[in-house]
């Protein structure tokens, strides 16, 4: 039998997922500095994306947690 996740399930592994994918944007700009600086710029500004996707989420996840 399948197992639905609920919103708030759903949101929090959001929140994990984002957090996961910040991490690994921060070791790839490293890596690329480290490496003389090829596309750090744009790898710069996908991490800027991320966080932005992440603050809607921990805000949408807080509005969850709040409404309980």
């Amino acid at each position: 039998m399948s197992r639905h996740e609920t919103e708030l399930e759903i949101a929090e592994s959001l929140v994990r997922e984002g957090e996961l994918r910040i991490a690994r944007q921060k070791v790839t700009i490293k890596k690329l500095e480290d490496s003389g600086g090829a596309f750090v710029y744009d790898a710069q500004l996908m991490l800027q994306a991320l966080e932005h996707i992440q603050q809607k989420h921990v805000a949408d996840l807080e509005r969850l947690m709040a409404s309980k």
